[in-house]
């Protein structure tokens, strides 16, 4: 008997990407926004979404202390959303972005605690969140720096002694002071002094502003911040 020799041939099924909000323009818990602020929201959509959501568009509503402000949604041929309230935004206001109704964005990925989504008129630059890993802290402003003014406001101190550390400033994404430490050890302060400054010009703090973080691992805090980084 002649022995047959069976070749099974096992291939790779190639998955869809996935569909994703992938940017959010300005990013969550920016401030000083404008009386006439557009928000953009961009995504990874197949072709056929694409003409889904320009047919059937999400809705948003802002809340604000006025009430809410009505939002027209343009969607133009790629998917992308421009927002823009239907009246000026209210001076020196907290403000919350609901989406209303998905549309064409059912299935399609964002986080389920993204939205609403907070912003602000208010001209004040605020630290909106920060996280830590394997000595790595970063620390995320609310508006735009001037990176020229991080390295020399930055200090760190451990039970009120300095750190040994390198500063840098990342815009983007989020606006980021990235603080990298080279030595071990527990919870350090980070210290921002009237040194720092906005990339207008303005000063950040009329005081010394800290914030104690383990660097080792410091999750970001879910206050509604937490994807300024990732959108």
């Amino acid at each position: 008997m002649r022995a047959v020799a069976v070749v099974v041939l096992v291939g790779c099924v190639e998955q869809p990407e996935r569909e994703t909000i992938d940017d959010l323009t300005p990013r969550p818990c920016e401030t000083g926004l404008v009386s006439d602020q557009t928000i953009t929201i961009t995504g990874r959509y197949e072709l056929a979404r694409q003409q889904r959501l320009i047919n059937n568009p999400p809705r948003f509503e802002l809340d604000s202390p006025r009430g809410v402000i009505a939002i027209t949604t343009l969607v133009d041929a790629y998917g992308e959303l421009t927002l823009q309230p239907q009246q000026a935004l209210p001076a020196d206001a907290d403000l919350a972005l609901r989406m209303t109704e998905l549309g064409a964005l059912d299935g399609v990925y964002f986080p389920p605690d993204l939205f609403p989504i907070a912003y602000s008129t208010r001209a004040a630059t605020v630290i909106r969140n920060y996280r830590a890993i394997d000595n790595n802290i970063f620390v995320s402003f609310s508006q735009p720096l001037d990176a020229a003014t991080v390295t020399s406001a930055v200090l760190v101190q451990r039970e009120s002694a300095p750190v040994n550390v390198a500063v840098q400033y990342l815009d983007s994404p989020g606006h980021i002071v990235y603080v990298q430490l080279f030595d071990q050890g527990g919870p350090v302060d980070v210290q921002f002094t009237t040194a720092l400054h906005t990339k207008l010009g303005v000063q950040v703090f009329q005081a010394v502003s800290s914030v104690q973080i383990d660097p080792s691992y410091t999750l970001p805090a879910k206050n509604g911040c937490q994807y300024a980084e990732s959108f």
